[in-house]
């Protein structure tokens, strides 16, 4: 993902920490976060769109490193950084809204993904998906 700018790349990080955050790694979770960033980079920048590959490329890339950030993440700054970089209210709600996605994709709702959620809706000001926005998300 090295031809498109900062915001799908914090785009990236969000959602990578969405699927690592519990320490566990599912398909169906890695399913959710390419579908979603398919979604969100058609939305953000539908003159630059990722090939599935270069998305699963990324987050192989990506993985140990943000697993590590995670687990030295204690009182939640790198988590506040990486939320703080996107600041359009618009993509903010799209971004919760596959995180949301992402971390009940396996029928389990983790505290750690819980607690990263309710990070994300303190810190943007914004509530949890309704269900037409997880429509937007999926049509």
């Amino acid at each position: 993902m090295n031809t498109i700018d900062g915001t799908i790349h914090a785009v990236a990080n969000v959602l990578a920490t969405s699927v690592l955050i519990d320490e566990r790694l599912r398909d169906i979770e890695i399913i959710e976060f390419s579908h979603s960033m398919t979604t969100i980079n058609q939305h953000v920048r539908p003159d630059v769109i990722l090939p599935p590959e270069d998305i699963a490329e990324w987050f192989k890339g990506h993985a140990d490193s943000i697993s590590n950030k995670i687990s030295t993440d204690k009182n939640d700054a790198w988590k506040t950084q990486i939320l703080n970089q996107i600041q359009d209210q618009d993509l903010r709600r799209m971004v919760l809204t596959a995180m949301f996605s992402i971390s009940v994709c396996d029928y389990e709702l983790k505290d750690e993904e819980c607690e990263f959620l309710k990070l994300a809706v303190s810190l943007w000001k914004i509530n949890l998906p309704h269900v037409t926005d997880m429509e937007r998300m999926v049509g």
